[in-house]
């Protein structure tokens, strides 16, 4: 076969798979009950999938000549983000039948409580049943939030990998690209895909104690988080600069630290949509403050509403038309358990600020 010929089927594949995962995040959004995130992901998803098609039309009419590294790599990333919806909706499919479980148990219990008033003591059994029903109710419904949040975590890093690759495709018109160029893509490429993949892990393993502790630079992880979302800002206008005025050493979990700062930077994105602020801008400081060391993100899109600032760390609290509350609610949970550190919002001049002390 042609070279043109085998460029021509990595293509095809690159476009089936794109498809195929589309379908199947369209797919899950009966599964989980997530519209908006997983339509948003298969749409994105069609898009990609759209593009290539369009660059295959080109070829096949003379027009382009395309790239078999770059095709090489879409054939790749399209491989990758199927095999990770699809190691998705078992946890959905676990979450179906937990409820299911429960629901089983507490049909069980309302006949076990009809019994009771006879005698005192099996009503004292049936109330701490009872109680500890209701916990672990509580923590399904935690559980089944932080799954669905899946579908929001990848949003963003879905949107830097489909630059990444475009910036490599467009580049490469102008010119072949260089080694340098393309092992700096394909890095960060894959760098994102493993964020996704972690993100699955994480959330899964988010209540489980059997978690492996590492020891970690956190200037590192907070310019990971920054290049995760630096595509993103800068689509939106957004300034986004750091200051790192020390570095210091954590034991911990440093996917769950990236977690928490993205959340923050993508609620402050979030927070100048509708305004108009002439110059948008998030400053990202890292510094240190007596013994610990302290993460501050502040914005300047006017701050946080005052019935929120009270309680947006608290679960379920959220100004966002189609937000979930949980974000904030768990990055709160993972500083102050994993890290044994504390999070604060307040309202400065101009926007909000958040600290992050560890």
């Amino acid at each position: 076969m042609s070279r043109t010929g085998i460029l021509q089927l990595v293509m095809v594949l690159s476009i089936a798979f794109q498809f195929i995962a589309a379908f199947m995040a369209l797919r899950l959004i009966r599964v989980s009950g997530v519209i908006v995130a997983w339509s948003l992901i298969a749409s994105a998803l069609v898009v990609m999938g759209i593009r290539r098609a369009v660059a295959l039309l080109q070829i096949l009419n003379g027009t382009s000549q395309g790239s078999m590294t770059v095709e090489l790599l879409g054939l790749l990333i399209s491989l990758l983000m199927a095999f990770g919806i699809y190691r998705i909706k078992p946890l959905f499919d676990q979450l179906i039948q937990s409820r299911q479980e429960l629901l089983a148990k507490q049909i069980q219990l309302e006949d076990f409580n009809r019994t009771l008033e006879a005698r005192v003591a099996r009503e004292v059994a049936a109330n701490i049943e009872k109680d500890r029903l209701m916990m672990r109710q509580a923590r399904e419904a935690v559980m089944g939030e932080m799954i669905g949040n899946i579908a929001h975590q990848w949003k963003q890093p879905l949107n830097n990998l489909a630059l990444t690759v475009q910036e490599m495709q467009y580049s490469h018109r102008d010119r072949p690209l260089t080694d340098e160029e393309m092992d700096r893509g394909t890095t960060r490429s894959m760098e994102l895909i493993r964020f996704m993949s972690h993100t699955i892990d994480d959330f899964r393993n988010f209540f489980s104690p059997r978690k492996q502790v590492l020891k970690f630079s956190l200037a590192s992880e907070v310019e990971r988080a920054l290049a995760f979302v630096a595509g993103s800002y800068q689509g939106k206008g957004i300034a986004l600069s750091k200051q790192i005025e020390e570095d210091a050493e954590l034991e911990g979990y440093p996917n769950e630290l990236t977690q928490v700062l993205m959340n923050i930077l993508q609620n402050a994105a979030d927070a100048f949509e509708g305004k108009r602020v002439a110059a948008p801008q998030v400053n990202v400081l890292v510094t240190r403050q007596q013994s610990r060391a302290l993460i501050v993100i502040c914005d300047n899109a006017g701050g946080i509403a005052a019935d929120m600032l009270g309680r947006i760390f608290d679960a379920y609290a959220t100004s966002k038309e189609n937000g979930t509350g949980i974000g904030l609610y768990m990055a709160r949970m993972i500083v102050e358990r994993s890290f044994n550190g504390s999070i604060s919002a307040a309202n400065v001049e101009g926007g909000a600020e958040f600290r992050i002390s560890l």
